[in-house]
């Protein structure tokens, strides 16, 4: 958690920042979400409530964005607070090609620490952005490492509106099996008129084997920068992969230090 709180931190630090003000874009969200897991014919649920920040500010001819999170999910199996932050440093080539990486972690209360970094590329059309990433995460006390490839299309049908959808493969290797991971999903945000709150909706999947966990969530959000698309042309909307925050809402450790069981499929650990 203590990254967590670096990041979240620094986020606060740039937007305090008068000099960066014309600069800096990105937006901070509160948002509800309710994940439902199903297991063969069992069934849990888990409802997640979240705040993060990302905050994108030109050094020199590149990008730096800061991407930070912070959940507390309460489920069946106990409640528990995690939390994540990535730093994103990347370059437009040309007039409409970003390329770059991160490096983050995301953190399960005082339990299992994920590490993670990765490749990212985004193309600007007039009227949509194209992202693409590939990711790399290791969580120690699970003896778990995972793949990931995935990407997003957003389009603006119009100015105050942003919908997009999502596809990624994930793959999850354990101590004792190795397996194929799909997440997809998609979403919308609409941008309140005469405000800079944004509202978002959005729905993902994550199915693994027998497994499958569907999360929705809705949300406000607050603006600076630009528009929904200048905010994704200057990077403020770069985030980093978000199977382990589906993850995370059934597994971790709890406020109190006592230990939340992660649900098990057929295999092994969730």
């Amino acid at each position: 958690m203590k990254l967590t709180y670096l990041a979240t931190a620094a986020v606060a630090a740039f937007l305090a920042t008068p000099a960066l003000a014309q600069d800096r874009v990105g937006s901070v969200g509160a948002t509800f979400g309710n994940s439902s897991l199903a297991i063969e014919d069992s069934d849990t649920d888990a409802d997640v409530w979240t705040v993060d920040g990302t905050v994108a500010l030109p050094v020199a001819d590149w990008t730096v964005t800061l991407d930070a999170v912070v959940d507390k999910a309460d489920s069946d199996a106990g409640d528990a607070t995690f939390g994540g932050g990535a730093v994103h440093l990347t370059r437009i080539f040309g007039s409409d090609v970003r390329l770059g990486g991160f490096v983050g972690a995301d953190g399960l209360g005082d339990g299992d620490q994920s590490w993670l970094g990765g490749l990212e590329a985004q193309k600007y059309l007039s009227k949509a952005t194209l992202t693409a990433q590939t990711a790399y995460a290791s969580v120690d006390d699970l003896d778990m490492d995972i793949w990931t490839v995935g990407g997003e299309a957003a389009f603006y049908p119009m100015a105050r509106l942003r919908l997009h959808v999502d596809a990624a493969y994930n793959g999850v290797q354990t101590s004792d099996q190795d397996v194929d991971a799909w997440t997809y999903g998609a979403g919308a945000e609409y941008w309140l008129p005469n405000t800079a709150l944004t509202v978002v909706g959005d729905f993902n999947r994550l199915e693994w084997e027998a497994v499958e966990i569907d999360t929705w969530t809705i949300g406000l959000r607050f603006n600076f920068g630009g528009d929904l698309q200048q905010r994704d042309r200057k990077g403020g909307g770069l985030r980093f992969s978000p199977m382990m925050r589906t993850l995370n809402a059934f597994g971790g450790s709890s406020d109190g230090g006592d230990d939340v069981e992660v649900p098990e499929g057929p295999g092994g650990p969730v």
